[in-house]
């Protein structure tokens, strides 16, 4: 269940700004099991300031979300933080 949830997320946060290589990224990351900042870090690439953007953007698109959703992403950011 929480995969399919996780997925969801990756998925709507997408649809927000489907251009955003980083962002997208990062929720790929997630829908591979990978949630920590050093582990998300290592996978892409990314280094720690367009980490960090990519992870504020997201942060910033979780008003676009069903609000059973924006919990889901509040925690998947905090973990990543």
């Amino acid at each position: 269940m929480f995969a399919s949830v996780i997925a969801t997320v990756a998925v709507e946060l997408r649809k927000v700004d489907p251009a955003d290589t980083d962002a997208i990224e990062i929720t790929t990351c997630w829908e591979l099991g990978y949630f920590e900042r050093r582990s998300v870090m290592t996978l892409t690439g990314m280094g720690e300031v367009a980490y960090n953007h990519a992870r504020d953007r997201l942060l910033s698109r979780k008003k676009y979300l069903p609000p059973r959703l924006i919990a889901v992403v509040e925690d998947l950011l905090d973990r990543s933080a």
